[in-house]
């Protein structure tokens, strides 16, 4: 009778167990089965991730089954069940926000930029929330019920198949990476360390790959380019404005594919212009927006991005800190042979991008609130404290309609939210097609903004005087929307092909040119280059698009860490581990390279002041 009592007690704790394993995997099935729904045609990738965490889930849990028999014998083994229990725990609660969100889990690109979920947090999302909290206190009470249960001497031989079956399923990398608690720590771990290596990186000055003169400033040069090909134009210091959309890969734009019929009218319209050269077989260098917009103002590798869990622009105060690094950008250099420099930002004045735009040298910051007052004359622009797609290209209108008679020459980037990853336009948004796909309708509705922009630009005097070029901080994020229109793609990747279309005033450029895969590292350089500015000190890492090329390869650098390098060859990209080895010696040379001038940036001896 005492047996059965035992053996009730056990299929009981064995019942806790799977009801417990049940609830953790509801963190995760309830988001996917959310994304079925929205993409059912994209059901093969979203089975990865409910096998995956089946897997990790059984491996676990007949490893707790296990030690929860042996803690009677060693008492500390009660401490590290209860601390596997809340990483456990923990992992899956913030991965099934996080794939409710982004419809993936939290990658180290991610975790380096987590302050954009804040922008995506709406009703349904709270729902998620609360409905999570409700079952964490469940799994609570659960456990209060297995902990009170006695154990029996034994494990069965079924749970040592179990474990053996689904530890060699986790060993296989794709079932890893989908697996939620692994992925976490993992990248959690990869973030942490990746912050050790750099303080305490120490690159002796003989690594460098050049013979300079000047050791301080190693990366200092003397010249921005070599030619004079394509250069004519009869005023002296042309006004110069550069549109930074938001990620927007050139695939989603018509005049680059054809891929969705009439989804950028009024870009494709520009591009047409007889005034107006198209680059294509462009890419991104880097990402996500703080590494984007600075690297391309100033040709460089910069380490640090938004978030990243601790160190980024975001995190703390670190903005007041990176602002003082002084880079060779455009903004700097144009400032010191007459022009005023201008840009126009969707965020509020007391942010990191403020403070990002500010170490950048902008002589003004046309932030929301400024916008509104000096420009627009009302609050009815701003979604949250944001400036939407339509205030922001207003605003430009306004601002260059009051300065139409001015003769000092003006530099000046915009750069806009709306099209921002993991959102959506709202009910009075230009929406496309059917309006299901949110990437779709957010490049529709900055295509539509643009396009008023485009409209005054056209009839204005700016035709006359002024390079206007449509480009991009970064190419488009792969999130769920991005995998539903792209499901065949050998790789996702934060580095693609993106716009970049250039309007001169003086008809001096053919109307399409192949930069035959080169990247944003090398458009400070270029448009220094048409604007005849050649023997100016800078840092540049590119050069110029019209000069020849020294590499076989380009680097593209989506996050601090190896697992965010994309190495571009011929046209073809490959994770670094995956790249040809008859070019790992220029590859190894590369980052060399990208590795030194990160160290220089970090102890501010990139430029001086």
């Amino acid at each position: 009778m005492q047996g059965v009592t035992i053996m009730n007690k056990n299929i009981k704790q064995k019942n806790y167990f799977v009801l417990y394993g049940i609830f953790l995997y509801s963190f995760i099935l309830i988001p996917v089965l959310i994304y079925q729904f929205k993409y059912f045609f994209y059901f093969s990738g979203l089975f990865l991730y409910l096998f995956s965490s089946l897997m990790e889930l059984s491996f676990v849990f007949c490893l707790f089954y296990i030690l929860f028999h042996l803690m009677k014998k060693i008492k500390l083994l009660k401490y590290l069940y209860c601390l596997s229990i809340l990483v456990l725990f923990f992992s899956y609660f913030i991965q099934g926000i996080t794939f409710y969100i982004s419809g993936d889990l939290l990658p180290t690109l991610a975790i380096e930029n987590m302050h954009e979920y804040k922008y995506h947090f709406n009703n349904w999302t709270y729902f998620i929330i609360v409905l999570f909290l409700i079952l964490s206190v469940v799994n609570i009470y659960l456990l209060s019920f297995v902990r009170n249960i006695e154990t029996q001497e034994k494990t069965s031989i079924k749970t040592f198949i179990i474990i053996l079956l689904s530890f060699c399923f986790l060993c296989i990398p794709t079932i890893k990476q989908h697996s939620p608690a692994i992925s976490l720590i993992t990248n959690g771990l990869e973030v942490f360390c990746s912050k050790i290596i750099l303080q305490n990186k120490n690159l002796p000055l003989e690594n460098f790959l050049y013979d300079k003169k000047n050791k301080e400033y190693p990366f200092l040069k003397d010249t921005v380019y070599n030619n004079n090909k394509y250069f004519k134009q009869d005023i002296k210091n042309p006004n110069v404005i550069i549109i930074f959309m938001e990620g927007i890969s050139a695939k989603f734009v018509g005049c680059y594919e054809d891929n969705f019929d009439n989804i950028t009218p009024n870009i494709d319209k520009f591009a047409n212009n007889d005034n107006v050269c198209k680059f294509d077989n462009y890419y991104n260098h880097t990402a996500a927006t703080f590494r984007g917009i600075i690297g391309t103002l100033s040709s460089g590798y910069p380490y640090h991005g938004g978030f990243e869990g601790g160190v980024g622009w975001e995190d703390s105060d670190n903005s007041e800190t990176y602002k003082q690094i002084n880079y060779s950008s455009l903004p700097k250099l144009v400032n010191k042979i007459g022009y005023t420099s201008i840009m126009f930002s969707p965020h509020v004045e007391k942010s990191a991008f403020s403070n990002m735009v500010k170490m950048l040298g902008f002589d003004e910051l046309f932030f929301a609130q400024k916008s509104c007052k000096e420009l627009l004359g009302s609050d009815e622009y701003t979604e949250g404290q944001l400036l939407s797609d339509k205030g922001i290209f207003l605003s430009l209108k306004q601002y260059l309609k009051k300065h139409e008679n001015e003769e000092t020459p003006k530099f000046i980037c915009l750069y806009n939210r709306g099209s921002h990853a993991l959102s959506d336009v709202g009910k009075t948004s230009k929406m496309y097609g059917d309006g299901k796909n949110q990437i779709l309708n957010r490049i529709h509705n900055l295509d539509y903004e643009l396009g008023q922009f485009l409209d005054y630009f056209y009839t204005s005097p700016y035709t006359k005087n002024t390079y206007l070029i449509i480009t991009t901080d970064h190419c488009t994020y792969y999130e769920p929307a991005y995998k539903a229109l792209f499901s065949n793609e050998k790789i996702y990747c934060f580095t693609d092909k993106i716009p970049l279309l250039i309007y001169s005033p003086f008809k001096n450029l053919p109307k399409n040119i192949d930069t035959n895969f080169r990247t944003s590292l090398d458009f400070a350089p270029t448009l220094l280059n048409l604007l005849n500015i050649k023997d100016l000190q800078n840092s540049f890492l590119g050069y110029s698009l019209f000069d020849l090329y020294p590499y076989n390869i380009s680097i593209g650098t989506f996050n601090a860490l190896s697992s965010g390098i994309l190495v571009q060859i011929k046209g073809n990209r490959y994770f670094l581990t995956d790249s040809p080895k008859e070019y790992f010696d220029e590859i190894d040379s590369y980052l060399k390279l990208i590795d030194i001038y990160q160290y220089y940036e970090q102890n501010n001896k990139l430029f001086p002041e």
